[in-house]
């Protein structure tokens, strides 16, 4: 049975004399217990009259709302009442005024929770709320049963016992009622915010990716979601950003709903999603098969099975005949001596491949713990992210996936850079495309009227088009006959430039005008066109881009008493290399180093440059010590 406890009251009834006795007993001083009790005892009241105070009065007991110091005191005179609970062999569980004990659904029980509360309401003050308090029994206890545990504890029996985060504690997916209304919930926001009055970049960014995803996330990381609720998210978030058009969207929502890297736009399928954060449950548990092991002391790596050189166990490198003879019960530590690998032993292993992938496995500067570690995160920390990212990771990368990386980093407005994640993917619902599915449409150029309107033409070989690119100084003698707009884009450069936005930017601005339906159906079309695409780069742009001077960096010497260590690392054909430098506040070279650290990544390398610099420091005794590196995330690590 499952018994929630609603505490009347809390915080007005808590009794003094119990809060000094539980800051003593937790170990602190009395000096400290006095200062906080003179905090509490020192509060005094005032009614309100028609308006007015009334005067003051000085209370007798509880712990002041609002008072910073309240919730600490709170926690503390709960934790009698835990130990208390865990002592009997009860699972207890505490939120604020609301408390969970879990025990078996028997009379003993029952009265046991029974002494337990009076005593505690006792010495406390506190007493429970009958009213909000509840009992849960699970299935396999009698309707009888249920009656005669009830009267012993006095509380009323409920088929649930609540609601936590806005969804049931108990199995959420059982009553259909609790899928429908979160789903009520999510279209009810959809419809008060009026989609017609939003971009797709808007309705993306703002509200499925910001706030209306977030509804339904704590209830997909709690249960398992049924197929077909899944299925009515994604739709309702399917309609929410094409607009609830009838037509037909020219990209699937499973293509939307995968990393923009891979082409898609970072949106989230509800089934994934859930896999993913229940996979947060299993990592906890160590069940999860992406675990990958760091070479600490190597007692605790299984060798042949386990992952610690490559994602998969080093016993699938083996031929079936030759497994009789190897021993499975070898690890990792078996092959180290001194903290340094026994290149004596690895040669039995396998081939010399294999060797140096061992061999090139970072080794700690002393013996340390095994530690397990998220494979897929380059900073080995378990995400939800990740975990989604894994389940996708099949699907099949766009073939301008370098493009639309491009794209994705550029500053440019979002409602451009939805247009150009469609133009890039060639999803724009272009006269050709739409007349093979509606021949009634005439497949022309509505500009030009001579030529099919494909995205070759209509961006790149239309002669009003061309006008365009003449005026902004982007030259259309390459556009020849066979010429791949895509192709094109994918050449330009996307850094910055010293006159304004860079190239790739000013490309895909000009392309969104040009598409512009109200541009490109209006009559006086040439000069319009010629007209709007001057003034956007001429008024608008620089303005929107923001201006971007070149950067200089400059080494900067520590302060006095400092010293500062760089470090860096670099890989070249698969080998991979880790340097660092120490200078003073003057920028004398107090010391360097640098080696060769064999087949492995830029991170490792950058690390190993940092580990082994600080490393040398330390043994020289300077302990002022600057850090500094160009890669972000192994700084991160070392914050963190």
């Amino acid at each position: 049975m499952a018994v929630k406890l609603d505490l009347e009251k809390a915080y007005d009834v808590l009794d003094w004399a119990y809060i000094k006795t539980c800051l003593l007993q937790f170990g602190f001083s009395d000096g400290w217990c006095s200062r906080v009790m003179n905090c509490i005892t020192s509060t005094s009241f005032s009614v309100l009259v028609n308006g007015s105070p009334s005067g003051y009065f000085t209370p007798s007991r509880g712990i002041r709302q609002g008072d910073p110091l309240s919730p600490y005191i709170f926690i503390l005179c709960m934790e009698p009442f835990i130990r208390h609970c865990n002592s009997l062999a009860l699972v207890s569980k505490t939120n604020v005024d609301d408390c969970l004990i879990f025990d078996k659904a028997t009379p003993v029980a029952a009265r046991n929770i029974n002494k337990l509360l009076l005593s505690f309401s006792e010495v406390s003050g506190q007493n429970l709320n009958l009213h909000k308090s509840t009992v849960y029994f699970s299935n396999n206890v009698t309707a009888s049963s249920r009656a005669n545990l009830s009267n012993i504890l006095q509380i009323q029996h409920k088929a649930t016992i609540g609601r936590y985060l806005g969804i049931s504690n108990i199995v959420f997916w059982k009553d259909p009622l609790n899928a429908k209304t979160m789903i009520e919930r999510i279209k009810g926001k959809f419809a008060g915010w009026k989609a017609q009055t939003l971009s797709r970049a808007g309705r993306l960014t703002l509200l499925i990716k910001a706030s209306v995803s977030g509804i339904p996330n704590h209830t997909l990381s709690c249960f398992k979601c049924p197929p077909e609720v899944s299925k009515e998210m994604n739709s309702t978030f399917r309609k929410f950003f094409w607009g609830n058009q009838t037509k037909i969207p020219p990209v699937s929502w499973k293509h939307i709903c995968v990393p923009k890297e891979m082409g898609g736009l970072g949106v989230r399928l509800a089934s994934q999603f859930n896999k993913a954060a229940l996979a947060k449950l299993g990592w906890i548990c160590l069940t999860n098969d992406s675990n990958w092991w760091i070479v600490g002391n190597g007692k605790s790596i299984p060798f042949w099975t386990a992952h610690w050189v490559f994602p998969f166990p080093l016993l699938d490198l083996i031929p079936g005949t030759q497994r009789s003879s190897l021993n499975l019960q070898l690890v990792v530590a078996d092959f180290l001596t001194d903290q340094c690998w026994n290149i004596v032993k690895l040669k039995d292993v396998g081939d010399d491949d294999i060797l140096d992938k061992i061999i090139s496995i970072p080794l700690p500067l002393a013996p340390l713990e095994d530690q397990l570690i998220w494979g897929p995160d380059p900073k080995g920390i378990f995400s939800i992210k990740s975990a989604y990212n894994v389940q996708v990771q099949d699907a099949t990368s766009h073939p301008q996936a370098a493009l639309l990386k491009k794209m994705w980093g550029l500053t440019i407005p979002p409602k451009v850079k939805i247009f150009s994640w469609l133009l890039i993917r060639k999803r724009l619902q272009l006269r050709s495309h739409l007349h093979r599915f509606l021949p009634h449409i005439n497949p022309d150029c509505p500009i030009c009227n001579s030529h099919s309107e494909t995205i070759n033409h209509l961006f790149a070989t239309c002669s009003f088009t061309q006008s365009i690119w003449s005026c902004t100084n982007m030259d259309p003698a390459s556009f020849a006959s066979n010429f791949d707009f895509l192709t094109w884009l994918g050449t330009l450069p996307a850094g910055s430039a010293p006159d304004g936005p860079n190239a790739l930017s000013k490309a895909l601005l000009i392309c969104w005008q040009i598409w512009e339906p109200e541009i490109t159906r209006s009559s006086n079309m040439l000069l319009l066109i010629l007209s709007v695409g001057l003034e956007l780069w001429n008024q608008n742009v620089k303005h929107v881009m923001g201006p971007s001077a070149p950067l200089h960096i400059k080494w900067k010497p520590p302060p006095r008493g400092w010293v500062k260590l760089n470090f860096d690392g670099s890989v070249r054909n698969n080998v991979a290399a880790s340097g660092f430098v120490i200078r003073d506040s003057d920028g004398h070279v107090l010391l360097a180093g640098a080696k060769n650290i064999g087949d492995n990544t830029i991170s490792v390398a950058e690390c190993l440059a940092l580990r082994d610099g600080l490393a040398y420091a330390i043994h020289r005794g300077w302990r002022n010590i600057l850090v500094e590196g160009d890669s972000k995330l192994i700084i991160d690590c070392v914050k963190q």
